[in-house]
């Protein structure tokens, strides 16, 4: 009896292993299946020449930056070199020749780059994989937090060599000191690990293990305190009668940041080395902002089927806040804030009115009518209700090139 269960001891171990080995060769040639249907799609978007189709709605989503050509023509070359087929007779492509940090002041449109890239590719190239992680949250590899390879695990299942793009926010954060109880510095530890995820090799996670050869590594952060720290460095006692010392502060915190500017903070010197290109993004001009104020009450009056016009000190309040630490990142929320409030009082009092006229006198005070349909928009609201169109209703916005151009006038008077 007993000699008949050690000669099953064998066998049940032989049928594990060759159904393990059954299941390796079904993942490995489901890697190899992705990693086909990802470059399939790069190809195919790539033969319409698409170049200037995503451009043009790169700049339509982040406004006012001459720099994203640049961006955009990194992405680009980056999805144009790992698409090439392996036939074994190439030269090997990695997508960290591409990595590139891009240096953004707050609410300048460093995240609106990542989403709007994210929302361009999920309609062109669905297998394309975009992620975005705060690194300012990392830990050293051994300590207790999230290690940074966690950074990649999005990728674990898609390919044996995944292709897709990883955004490092607060990048800058993690480029300066931060020392631990025993004198460590923490921040140095967690750039030791990003260097070998975002060089290129077999990375190890909690999850399993994932190739970060084809990947494309872009970090992105304000470096506020990087500027004060060049400033700090530079500053020279300004001698009686000095004319603009405040307008030439302001243009030596918002000048482009540079390695050395990396380095000397407490960068990684073979760290920030392994980032191709550094990008800078600029405070916002008063156009910009401008322009950007009129697309978020345009996009807001289409959900809410409302006329939007805003008074002038609403208008200067809406400029304070995007020349504040928070740029533009509130305009859209701050407006957003007043809408709801006003919708919800006016669903109240009547909710079988067709368009609500609403002016925004502050952001804290505001009134608002009802008017009905014209006749192009009840035209427009049967066919939509029909299905014969599928978009939202357009109002009559608000001009606010004459109104800005009265409020720019008013500013430059009183300065």
């Amino acid at each position: 009896m007993t000699e008949k269960v050690n000669q099953n001891v064998p066998k049940t171990e032989e049928m594990s292993n060759q159904n393990n080995n059954i299941k390796n060769e079904i993942r490995q040639r489901n890697a190899v299946l992705i990693d086909q249907q990802t470059k399939r799609q790069i190809q195919e978007w790539l033969e319409g020449n698409p170049y200037q189709e995503l451009l043009e709605y790169m700049r339509s989503r982040v406004m006012g930056q001459e720099n994203i050509a640049v961006v955009v023509a990194n992405v680009y070359n980056y999805l144009k070199n790992v698409s090439i087929p392996d036939t074994g007779m190439e030269m090997p492509t990695h997508g960290n020749c591409n990595n590139m940090i891009l240096a953004a002041p707050s609410g300048s449109g460093k995240t609106e780059t990542y989403r709007a890239f994210k929302d361009y590719f999920k309609k062109r190239i669905p297998a394309l994989r975009l992620t975005i992680s705060d690194v300012s949250n990392l830990t050293a590899t051994g300590y207790r937090g999230a290690e940074p390879s966690s950074i990649v695990e999005p990728f674990l299942g898609c390919g044996l060599e995944p292709i897709g793009i990883v955004f490092m926010d607060e990048f800058d954060k993690i480029c300066t000191p931060s020392y631990s109880a025993n004198n460590g510095d923490v921040h140095l530890e967690v750039q030791h690990n990003l260097l070998t995820l975002v060089e290129g090799s077999r990375v190890e996670t909690k999850q399993g293990y994932v190739n970060t050869n084809k990947l494309l590594f872009i970090g992105m952060g304000s470096f506020d305190q990087f500027r004060k720290k060049r400033e700090n460095d530079s500053k020279e006692p300004i001698g009686f009668g000095a004319v603009g010392s405040d307008e030439i502060m302001e243009a030596e915190h918002a000048a482009p940041i540079t390695r050395e500017d990396m380095i000397s903070a407490g960068g990684c010197y073979e760290l920030i080395g392994r980032f191709s290109y550094i990008e800078n993004y600029h405070p916002l001009d008063q156009e910009t902002i401008l322009n950007i104020i009129k697309k978020a009450c345009e996009d807001i009056a289409d959900q809410f089927h409302c006329d939007i016009n805003l008074e002038e000190e609403a208008m200067a309040e809406l400029f304070e806040s995007a020349n504040s630490k928070f740029g533009c990142r509130l305009i859209e929320s701050k407006i957003r804030e007043v809408v709801l409030k006003a919708y919800s009082e006016a669903m109240q009092k009547d909710s079988a009115w067709d368009v609500m006229d609403l002016n925004i006198d502050t952001l804290n005070s505001y009134t608002f009518g009802f008017r009905e349909y014209t006749e192009e928009e009840m035209e427009l609201e049967e066919a939509f209700q029909s299905g014969g169109v599928h978009k939202e209703i357009p109002v009559p916005k608000m001009s606010f090139e004459e109104r800005m151009e009265a409020l720019i006038r008013a500013q430059t008077q009183q300065d």
